[in-house]
């Protein structure tokens, strides 16, 4: 059946001169066939989501940017796992994982009245056992256990390459781009997961930028996501 299926499509590749093996490659299909099964039961992550994220690492790898890969907010560590199969470990990055790993701390005005509908005690909850079940002995993963507002002043990486945003209330957005943000290295990636979904999130973002001498363009990944890139060299 997938034979018929994709018969036409190699028929018109060849036709036009194009590899079917190159696209295939170059589509991401085989890349990143075997990452999409891990997270499918252990993210809320859409796949164009985690897929960015692992091209962003291609990025920081062919560019060198200096840094280990910040997680706030794993959930069930699917994003932390895919990027552990994706990134060898000689390449010298740790993965820093944050979480409370008993839900969601109280969201308070700021996060509206939908969040504040919706959570209870033990919101979003994953154990850290169930964490590291589900991502494996991995020797480059440090994971941070706490309440980010506190943990991320005394537990962080001298550098950060790439970063993912995803604790979704506007105390803890806001304080991990006060804490984390000035380690990103310039040309690092930044994603934030809830900018369109989470108002609270989206406010804390924009807030923190609205006292930065530059606001960088957020890149849509879909209706929530966001991702930018810090600027090598700040304009005058």
């Amino acid at each position: 059946m997938l034979k018929k299926a994709i018969h036409p499509i190699v028929l018109w590749l060849d036709s036009h001169g194009y590899s079917f093996s190159n696209f295939v490659r170059n589509s991401g299909w085989l890349k990143h066939r075997t990452i999409r099964q891990v997270i499918q039961k252990t993210t809320m992550l859409s796949y164009p989501r985690v897929l960015g994220v692992l091209d962003a690492i291609d990025y920081i790898e062919r560019n060198a940017i200096p840094g280990d890969i910040v997680v706030c907010g794993v959930w069930r560590g699917g994003l932390v796992g895919a990027i552990c199969d994706y990134l060898l470990p000689s390449q010298g990055r740790t993965i820093w994982g944050y979480d409370t790993f008993e839900g969601n701390p109280e969201p308070d005005d700021r996060d509206g009245r939908q969040a504040k509908k919706i959570w209870h005690r033990g919101f979003l909850s994953v154990s850290e056992e169930q964490v590291r079940r589900n991502v494996g002995n991995r020797l480059n993963v440090r994971l941070v256990k706490g309440d980010i507002l506190n943990t991320i002043k005394t537990q962080k990486p001298e550098k950060i390459a790439l970063m993912y945003l995803d604790t979704d209330w506007y105390a803890s957005t806001k304080a991990e781009l006060d804490e984390l943000y000035p380690l990103v290295s310039p040309g690092g990636v930044v994603f934030q997961d809830d900018f369109g979904l989470c108002p609270g999130a989206e406010q804390a973002t924009e807030d923190y930028f609205k006292d930065q001498p530059h606001k960088p363009l957020f890149v849509r990944l879909d209706v929530s996501a966001r991702v930018w890139t810090k600027l090598a060299i700040m304009p005058q």
